[in-house]
């Protein structure tokens, strides 16, 4: 069977590209499709327990993430401006 890694605890659409959409999973990090979900990618920040994921409406290039680091360091929100693909602590 499949080992779903504690399931999906957050979806977020982008607003201007209904066919991407990110998965928030509670053991696995966060997940990216662009065609509506066919293929899925992952786009963690280095991170395992991911609680929520959000698509900033006006800029949805920006993408917003919290969860629990997996060195125990305590929890964190993390934007990104780039789809996903670099990740900084947001502010």
């Amino acid at each position: 069977g499949c080992h779903c890694m504690g399931g999906v605890t957050k979806l977020a659409v982008d607003p201007h590209r209904p066919g991407t959409v990110y998965a928030a999973l509670l053991q696995g990090g966060i997940y990216k499709t662009n065609d509506g979900g066919r293929d899925w990618a992952s786009i963690s920040p280095g991170w395992l327990y991911m609680t929520t994921v959000g698509v900033d409406l006006a800029r949805p290039d920006t993408i917003y993430v919290a969860g629990l680091s997996q060195n125990g360091d305590g929890s964190r929100l993390l934007r990104s401006t780039d789809g996903g693909r670099t990740w900084a602590t947001a502010r």
